[in-house]
C-alpha cells in the first residue's frame, strides 16, 4: 500500500489541501508550478486579470498540448482526472 501524505499545494494564488501519494509529491508540486508559471505568462500577454480565466486558459492549453501528444486513451484519463481534481477544488471551494 503506498503511503499516504497530507500536502499543501500552491495554485492560482490558493493554497489547496490534498491527500496524495507521497511517490507523487514531487510531480504535483511541479505540475502546481508550470500552472502558475503559464497564468503569468498569459497574464502578462493579455488583459485578462481574472485568475479564474486564467486557470481555464491554462487548462485548455495543457489539454490541447496533452491532444496532441498522447494516444486518445491516455487523453481520455488526463481528461477524467483533471473534471476529479476540479470536483474536488470545486468542493473546497464551497
Amino acid at each position: 500500500m503506498k503511503k499516504q501524505i497530507s500536502v499543501k499545494i500552491p495554485v492560482g494564488g490558493r493554497i489547496y489541501p490534498l491527500t496524495i501519494a507521497m511517490e507523487e509529491e514531487e510531480s504535483i508540486r511541479k505540475a502546481a508550478k508550470e500552472i502558475d508559471d503559464s497564468i503569468k505568462k498569459l497574464r502578462s500577454t493579455y488583459a485578462v486579470r481574472d485568475t479564474q480565466d486564467l486557470l481555464a486558459m491554462t487548462a485548455l492549453q495543457a489539454v490541447s498540448e496533452l491532444k496532441n501528444d498522447t494516444s486518445d486513451n491516455e487523453l481520455n484519463q488526463c481528461i477524467e482526472s483533471l473534471k476529479q481534481i476540479e470536483s474536488q477544488l470545486d468542493n473546497l471551494l464551497i
